[in-house]
């Protein structure tokens, strides 16, 4: 993430592809992203970032025909 200049902030805000397109550089594959509405902010915040991977470790592309676990 930092290579991609996200880093935590109170004042900058990322959009989801902004987020996936770094971990896409990074790993090869885009992420599942788990987001909540924080009532303090009145925005959605990142809670969970998720990975597919083998039983090898090795990183792959998420089916899209199955559904990702959300927090919502």
């Amino acid at each position: 993430m930092l290579r991609a200049g996200i880093v935590p902030s109170n004042n900058n805000t990322y959009v989801a592809s902004q987020v996936n397109a770094a971990i896409k550089a990074a790993y090869g594959a885009e992420a599942v992203l788990g987001c909540v509405f924080s009532d303090d902010l009145q925005e959605d915040v990142l809670v969970e970032i998720g990975l597919c991977v083998d039983k090898h470790l090795t990183v792959f592309q998420c089916d899209p025909r199955y559904p990702p676990f959300h927090i919502r």
